[in-house]
C-alpha cells in the first residue's frame, strides 16, 4: 500500500510538472514578456529586472522568453520524433511477431538487432553528419534509430496475445489480418507502448538538445535548450544563471515524463 501511495504521489507530481511544461510552451507567445528573437546589445547580460525577469543572454535577449519559446522546440521535436518512432516500430513489430518464426520475422529481427547493436546517438551523429545542420534532419535521424526497441517490445507483445481465445475466435470468424491488428492487437498493446512513450518523451528531449548543443539540431537565432546551453557556457563566469536555466528547463522536463511513466508502468504491473 505504501509503495502505491508513493507511486501515485510521485505521479502527480510529474503531471503536474508536465502540465505546466507544456502549457508554458503552448502559451509562449501569450505569456512571453519579450520578443524572443530581439536583439539589444544595450541590454546584453543584464540581471533579472522587471522588464527582463531573468535576465538577458550575451545578445540582449530575454531569456525567459527564449526558455518558453525553446520548450515548443523541443516538445514539438520530441512528439514528432516518437510519432516516427512509434509508427516504425509498431508496423515492424506487429508483421514480425505475426509471422515469429518464419522467414519475415527473421529477416526483420536481424535487421532490429543490427540497428541496436550501435549506440543509438552514435547512430543519429553519423545520419545527421551526412545531412546538414537542422531541426528537421536532427528529427529524421533521432526517428530512424530509435524505432528498433519499440519493435522488439511490440513483437513480444504480439507474440503473446496472438494465440489467445478472443485471437482464435477471431481468425475462425473470417476476420482479415487488417482487422485482426487493428481491433484486437493494437488495443490490446497500446497501454504498454503508451507507457514507453511518456517515459521516452523526456530522453527524446535530451538526445535532442544533447545535438543541438554541439551544433547539429537547432540553429542561431531560434530558441531551443541545447543551443542555449551551448552559448551560456562562454559567459559562466561572468552570469552562471544563462546556463542554469536552460539545464533545469531539460532536468525538469525528463524528470516528470520519467515520473509520469513510471506510475503507469506500476499501475500495469498491478493489474496484471
Amino acid at each position: 500500500m505504501k509503495n502505491r501511495t508513493d507511486s501515485s504521489l510521485s505521479m502527480a507530481v510529474g503531471i503536474v510538472l508536465a502540465v505546466l511544461i507544456v502549457s508554458s510552451a503552448l502559451c509562449a507567445p501569450l505569456i512571453a514578456p519579450n520578443d524572443p528573437l530581439k536583439v539589444d546589445m544595450a541590454h546584453a547580460l543584464q540581471k533579472a529586472g522587471r522588464e527582463y525577469p531573468l535576465g538577458t543572454d550575451q545578445l540582449g535577449r530575454c531569456v525567459l522568453s527564449r526558455l518558453l519559446y525553446g520548450a515548443r522546440t523541443s516538445l514539438g521535436a520530441a512528439c514528432i520524433i516518437l510519432l516516427i518512432t512509434i509508427s516504425i516500430g509498431t508496423v515492424i513489430g506487429t508483421v514480425s511477431g505475426l509471422f515469429a518464426g518464419k522467414l519475415p520475422d527473421k529477416l526483420l529481427t536481424a535487421f532490429c538487432e543490427i540497428v541496436l547493436a550501435f549506440p543509438g546517438l552514435i547512430l543519429a551523429l553519423v545520419i545527421s553528419g551526412l545531412l546538414e545542420p537542422g531541426i528537421f534532419n536532427i528529427i529524421l535521424a533521432l526517428g530512424l534509430v530509435s524505432w528498433a526497441r519499440y519493435a522488439r517490445v511490440v513483437r513480444s507483445l504480439v507474440i503473446s496475445i496472438r494465440e489467445a481465445d478472443y485471437m482464435k475466435a477471431a481468425k475462425v470468424s473470417g476476420t482479415d489480418g487488417l482487422h485482426l491488428v487493428s481491433r484486437h492487437i493494437i488495443p490490446n498493446i497500446s497501454g504498454a507502448i503508451g507507457t514507453i512513450v511518456v517515459t521516452d518523451i523526456g530522453s527524446t528531449i535530451l538526445r535532442f538538445a544533447g545535438l543541438s548543443f554541439i551544433g547539429l539540431g537547432a540553429q542561431a537565432p531560434s530558441p531551443e535548450w541545447g543551443m542555449m546551453i551551448n552559448e551560456a557556457r562562454l559567459y559562466m563566469d561572468k552570469m552562471p544563471s544563462l546556463i542554469i536555466y536552460p539545464i533545469l528547463a531539460v532536468t525538469l522536463s525528463v524528470l516528470a515524463f520519467q515520473l509520469i511513466g513510471d506510475g503507469l508502468r506500476d499501475r500495469l504491473d498491478g493489474m496484471s
